[in-house]
């Protein structure tokens, strides 16, 4: 009980008429960039509040950075980006204080026959 098959019963597929596929070519997909990062500069922090630590602006920016970090674990990014742009300002003045004081010191070091004593 075999089926023979000729060459004429073979059918021919074509592909449906154009008007069939949908396709709409003013459709746009637009993709949103990420935020950037919250960043909380607590290295940069820490390094304030061991050097010099001019005002105790060094340990004023830990604590901001660490506010920042806390309310990045949160969820709360408007916050942390405020606590984390406050430890940057105050690591900034720390950071000019500290170079002050130090040309401060050369200068009185190099110039100063009366400061040498103490070195």
């Amino acid at each position: 009980m075999e089926k023979r098959v000729d060459s004429n019963d073979v059918a021919v597929l074509q592909p449906p008429p154009y008007e069939s596929v949908a396709c709409n070519p003013s459709e746009v997909i637009s993709i949103e960039p990420s935020p950037p990062p919250v960043r909380d500069h607590f290295i940069w922090s820490l390094f304030s509040l061991t050097n010099f630590n001019v005002l105790c602006l060094g340990l004023l920016a830990v604590v901001y950075s660490v506010k920042s970090r806390d309310q990045k674990l949160i969820g709360n990014t408007t916050a942390a980006r405020h606590y984390g742009k406050t430890a940057k300002q105050l690591n900034i003045g720390a950071m000019i204080g500290s170079l002050i004081v130090l040309a401060f010191l050369i200068y009185k070091m190099c110039y100063d026959p009366h400061f040498r004593k103490f070195f």
